[in-house]
């Protein structure tokens, strides 16, 4: 390759995604072959994908449904509706807790229960004293769906810490029973 150094605005170093490159060919029995075809294809676009936040996982979803076409449904990134979730959530195995995950009403009433919301050990304490810890392990997400089987691009990645929800997942066997569309 020749080239050295990071990707402007993303940080990762090109070693390391082709290092990711290397890993993806060696593990190809561990991933939908799809994805694995995808994750090659994209390589310019992987720190796009998966980075947090709502718009990796969204164009992710978008670029492998339409490469994919036909049968591809892409699933819409989870949010709230009058207080309910509706749209595609995975559950985590460590409640979220930055400022992003709480809604105005949470806000609210951590400020009424004198916390701020500012504060990180605020927040831990708010989802701790009002027992919400299992409703922020959800976090919203995008995916593709084939046929009943769940394709994420950006969620998971083959070296362990790439991927959204890498850091966030103990056991990452059945997968697929984190995902639901509310």
């Amino acid at each position: 390759m020749g080239v050295s150094g990071s990707i402007p605005e993303t940080g990762t170093n090109i070693n390391t995604i082709m290092k990711i490159i290397e890993l993806l060919a060696e593990s190809s029995n561990q991933f939908d072959p799809l994805l694995i075809k995808f994750w090659n294809k994209h390589q310019d676009k992987l720190p796009e994908y998966f980075r947090t936040g709502e718009t990796g996982c969204v164009e992710a979803a978008n670029d492998l449904a339409s490469e994919i076409g036909g049968f591809a449904e892409v699933v819409p990134i989870g949010r709230f509706s009058s207080s309910k979730k509706v749209g595609g959530w995975l559950y985590t195995d460590t409640p979220q807790t930055d400022l992003e995950s709480f809604t105005q009403k949470e806000i609210t009433a951590m400020k009424k229960q004198g916390l701020d919301p500012n504060n990180e050990q605020d927040r831990v304490t708010f989802i701790s004293k009002n027992k919400l810890e299992d409703e922020f392990k959800w976090i919203p997400h995008s995916w593709v769906e084939v046929r009943g089987k769940i394709l994420d691009p950006s969620g998971f990645y083959i070296d362990g810490k790439s991927g959204q929800f890498d850091r966030l997942v103990n056991n990452k066997s059945n997968l697929s029973q984190r995902y639901t569309y509310f």
